[in-house]
């Protein structure tokens, strides 16, 4: 059975605009290292980044019918979030839907597959993030599911959870826990920021750190 559902709890739109302050290796280690899509996952032009809430599709490899109902169905701020089964040899998501997507403010996709049209979506500005590129086209007739529970980039994720993506990958934020990873993103943002000006001020991260004394409990010799 394939299934559209057509509503989805979405995240506040404060909280996206905290999320959307940070960055993806704070968030990501705010939540114990867990979360970040696989390395392969990657900006398709330099300096792409979004946030948003996911709407979820499931769609088949070589075949984009779905991507273009959870299209429809997003909404203002959402972030499309696809598991195409990492067919990087199609070019799943293009200039059109991204022109289609981009005047619904939708702010951005996540493909675990390829796409196409590089250029046009550099020059548009509409970030996407995708395991692969590529000219070859897509059909139209293959079923799957649109906002429910997917695994892309080898990560859980359901619809209305929070997607951060920079240069550095892709997280996702359950919704469940999104306010608690945003309290301790953030501290860790202060004091990476008081890190920082101590190491300008002509301190050593080794000693701001105590690593030597991280040394010497796993049983380092110093001579």
């Amino acid at each position: 059975m394939f299934i559209i559902q057509k509503e989805m709890t979405r995240p506040s739109a404060e909280l996206l605009r905290e999320f959307e302050a940070l960055s993806t290796p704070l968030v990501v280690d705010s939540m114990g290292r867990f979360n970040a899509m696989r390395s392969c996952m990657r900006a398709v032009y330099p300096h792409a980044r979004c946030c948003g809430s996911a709407v979820t599709v499931k769609c088949g490899p070589g075949d984009n019918l779905m991507i273009q109902a959870g299209l429809k169905y997003a909404q203002q701020g959402d972030v499309l979030v696809v598991d195409a089964e990492d067919a990087r040899d199609f070019g799943h998501f293009g200039e059109i839907m991204a022109l289609n997507a981009q005047r619904k403010g939708i702010r951005g996709l996540i493909i675990d597959g390829g796409v196409r049209d590089i250029a046009d979506l550099e020059k548009m500005d509409f970030p996407v993030f995708a395991t692969g590129v590529s000219p070859r086209g897509t059909g139209k007739t293959m079923g799957g599911y649109v906002n429910l529970p997917i695994s892309c980039g080898g990560v859980s994720v359901s619809p209305g959870d929070i997607i951060l993506a920079d240069c550095c990958g892709v997280a996702v934020i359950p919704a469940g826990i999104a306010p608690e990873v945003l309290e301790k993103a953030q501290k860790k943002e202060a004091a990476e920021k008081e890190m920082l000006k101590r190491i300008a001020d002509g301190e050593d991260l080794y000693d701001i750190l105590d690593y030597e004394e991280s040394l010497k409990k796993i049983g380092v010799k110093f001579l």
